[in-house]
């Protein structure tokens, strides 16, 4: 978690950098609802034994100090086989040499981010270039292109190309706000009791009510899934990838009414950009439950668990036979808790 929470414990890998390929210059160090909704029954009860993998998602941007930022989520750092800008693979480069200074990499449990040190005035020659990841084990991520934000920091807007192109990588903190200004629903906070039955913890945060429903943070749209009848009661939802501190972490939006047309799979997504409106849709039926928002801060890109019963355990949609269907989306065995399953508390963010 982040903000007064603690995420989990990053892999800090120190691999190096030397030049990416004379262009890039690298060099690798170590980072270290209503007023009150009804009681939801579990989602998940029609779960079926589907084997699927991991979603994997790949965000390539610039950042406020002046370098490229390309974070995989959904994928530890070892089945990361390639990784190529504008058809040139540089990660042979990165792992090969290890002294000079100029990129870092943070590896966690299921994700890696890669920090890239260029000044903003050469940037450009980036803006449009195709990122592409080649995986181990064929676990495919779209290609996506490197994006430049809005701005730059304050010594950018000011002209100091010197004292960013001399910055070293370091991690950005994003600012994080609620998704939508509808109140909490009483019971249903994350890991309540209170919000269907006292044997299952609840993975997020209701808002009660029909209401606009916004990104939490700067991020990039992974997920958009409208209603349908295998949507596991989760109805409508949205998930949002970030890069927080260095690490990935992902928001979902649930059971919403609507789907802002701007809001497309791969598209960037800025803080408090319109994603929809709370709803009660779920099971594919517009009006399963009563109107709310169901929020939640994961470690991986699903609309369920992100683990199974226990963190060594596969997501739900992988592994049937360890993880119960009522457990499985939107609630989790109270006795783990949902920080086990891979969520973490969203009130930690904001």
């Amino acid at each position: 978690m982040f903000g007064t929470g603690s995420y989990p414990t990053a892999r800090a890998t120190a691999v190096a950098g030397a030049a990416l390929v004379a262009m890039l210059g690298l060099t690798l160090v170590a980072c270290g609802g209503g007023d009150d909704a009804p009681d939801h029954e579990a989602h998940g009860d029609d779960f079926e034994a589907t084997s699927l993998a991991t979603p994997t998602h790949l965000v390539a941007t610039d950042t406020d100090w002046g370098g490229v930022q390309i974070a995989v989520g959904g994928l530890p750092l070892e089945k990361v086989k390639g990784l190529r800008i504008a058809g040139v693979d540089v990660l042979p480069t990165i792992l090969a040499s290890a002294d000079s200074g100029a990129a870092t990499i943070i590896a966690a449990e299921d994700s890696v981010v890669f920090l890239i040190a260029k000044a903003p005035a050469q940037l450009g020659a980036f803006n449009g270039a195709v990122v592409e990841l080649e995986t181990s084990d064929g676990v495919v991520a779209d290609p996506v292109e490197f994006s430049m934000s809005s701005g730059f920091s304050d010594a950018a807007a000011a002209g100091d190309m010197h004292a960013l192109a001399s910055s070293k990588p370091k991690c950005t903190k994003l600012t994080w706000q609620k998704p939508t200004a509808l109140p909490k629903v009483s019971g249903c906070g994350y890991n309540g009791t209170g919000c269907a039955r006292s044997d299952r913890a609840h993975t997020g945060i209701d808002y009660g009510g029909s209401g606009d429903v916004v990104a939490v943070a700067d991020g990039s749209v992974v997920g958009v899934e409208p209603m349908n009848s295998r949507d596991h009661g989760m109805g409508s939802n949205v998930i949002v990838m970030h890069v927080h501190n260095c690490a990935v972490v992902y928001s979902t939006y649930n059971h919403l009414a609507s789907i802002d047309g701007a809001v497309k799979k791969n598209a960037t997504i800025k803080r408090g950009a319109r994603i929809g409106k709370s709803g009660g849709s779920g099971y594919g039926k517009a009006d399963y439950w009563g109107r709310h928002l169901h929020f939640e801060v994961k470690t991986l890109g699903v609309s369920g668990n992100p683990r199974g019963v226990g963190k060594k355990n596969k997501t739900c949609q992988q592994d049937p036979k360890n993880a119960m269907a009522s457990t499985c989306w939107g609630y989790v065995d109270p006795k783990l808790g949902a920080t086990a399953y891979g969520y973490s508390n969203p009130g930690d963010f904001f």
